[in-house]
Formats: structure tokens, sequence, C-alpha cells
């Protein structure tokens, strides 16, 4: 955040605090998603680095919500508002406990009449289903849909389901087909957002580079905080 900042507030230094602190929260936003498919195409998803930085990247979309409503409040209001931010953090600690106790107590239940619904699809159907839905919810109490995604994650990864002749599955075998039509089609719809003109502009691309650099200096200053001895920090 600090260094996006001040890298914004070196380019533009006429602009105003917003765009700044705008700039500032976009390199806190981070991907569990992105993340766990560029460690599992290299074949270290299993290492202990790679569980330090999937379980820092649950955190972060945690705390990037904070962070998230107060550069809003400050963007929209010119001003930051102690009551919406303490209603936000309030009502994203309480979806997400929730997430976790229900996850302990939902998860078998699921699991059980999942596997007595002899519907073919029907397991798939129901994750789909039950992700939209947690998203959906999410989005009713002004919290953003990916909290929903997550929290419904945090639900089905224990569910395991038996099939007609016994054999028991997981949630990720069940949702492989699921996961080999989103996300190719999450990456196409970053990609058509895009504009490839702007990339003619020298100014955008300075800033583009001045902003990547700060993101993978971040990066490699949180790497060298990592308390595990003998980790590939780099």
């Amino acid at each position: 955040f600090i260094l996006g900042y001040f890298t914004s507030r070196y380019f533009f230094p006429d602009a105003g605090a917003s765009i700044n602190l705008f700039v500032g929260s976009t390199l806190c936003a981070t991907s569990v998603g992105i993340k766990a498919r560029v460690l599992k195409d290299l074949g270290v998803l299993q290492t202990i680095e790679a569980k330090i930085i999937l379980g820092a990247a649950v955190l972060d979309d945690i705390i990037v919500l904070f962070i998230l409503a107060i550069v809003t409040d400050v963007v929209i209001s010119g001003s930051v508002h102690p009551f919406h931010i303490a209603m936000t953090s309030m009502f994203s600690l309480l979806f997400l406990s929730g997430a976790v106790f229900m996850g302990l107590k939902l998860a078998p239940l699921l699991g059980y009449y999942t596997t007595h619904m002899k519907v073919e699809g029907w397991k798939l159907a129901m994750a789909i289903i039950f992700c939209l839905l947690l998203s959906y919810i999410a989005d009713l109490i002004g919290l953003a849909t990916i909290v929903g995604a997550f929290a419904a994650g945090l639900i089905l990864r224990e569910v395991s389901f038996k099939d007609l002749k016994g054999g028991e599955h997981g949630m990720q075998e069940i949702l492989r087909p699921a996961y080999f039509v989103f996300v190719p089609m999450f990456f196409l719809l970053i990609g058509m957002q895009i504009k490839l003109e702007l990339f003619l502009d020298m100014h955008v691309l300075k800033v583009s580079m001045a902003i990547t650099v700060a993101a993978i200096i971040g990066k490699q200053v949180c790497g060298f905080c990592a308390l595990e001895k003998k980790l590939n920090r780099i």
C-alpha cells in the first residue's frame, strides 16, 4: 500500500490524495486462486513456502476488505466514516466466523444428503449453487462477493461424497470439470478488460512499470520477513 501510494504520488503529484489511495489499495488486493494455480503448475503446492504464501493470501483477502472500506469512504465522501468501517469489519468477521462454524457442523450433513441424491451431476451443481448463494448473501450485507465464495470454500473443502460403488471423492475432485471452465474464463475476462492501445502511451508504460516494480519489491520485503528457518524467501 505504501509503495503504491508513493509511486502514484510521484507520477500524479496534482491528482489528489484519493487517486493515490486508490492505487495503493489495488496493490493490497491478491488472488488466492491465481497463486494456487501458479504454485500447482510449478509443482511446489505442497511446500512450506507455498503454504505460507496461500495462508498470507487468505488473511490478505480479509484485511483488504477493511482497507477498501476506508479508501471507498475517502474517495466518495472525502472523509473517513468510522461507523461504516466498523460495520464492514464486523460483518466480515461475523460472516467468515459463521462460515467456519457452518463448515464444522454443516459439511458432514451436506456430504451425507448429497451422496444419497441419485442424480447425475447433482454434486457439482450443489457446490456451484452453494457458492453463488453465499456470494449473493455477502453482496446483500455489503461485502465483496468473493468473500462469500471464499466462505463457501471453507465450508465445502471438508465435504466428501461416496459414489454408487462406495468409492469416496473429495470436493476438489468433484469440482475439476467446473475448474477447467471457470478458471480460463476468469483469465479471459481479465484479458478482455485490458485496453492494449493504452500501452502506446509512454507515460502509461512508465507508470505501469513503476507500479509493477513497487509490487515486486513489496513482495520481496514480505518474503524476507518470514520467520520460518531454511526457507526459499525469494
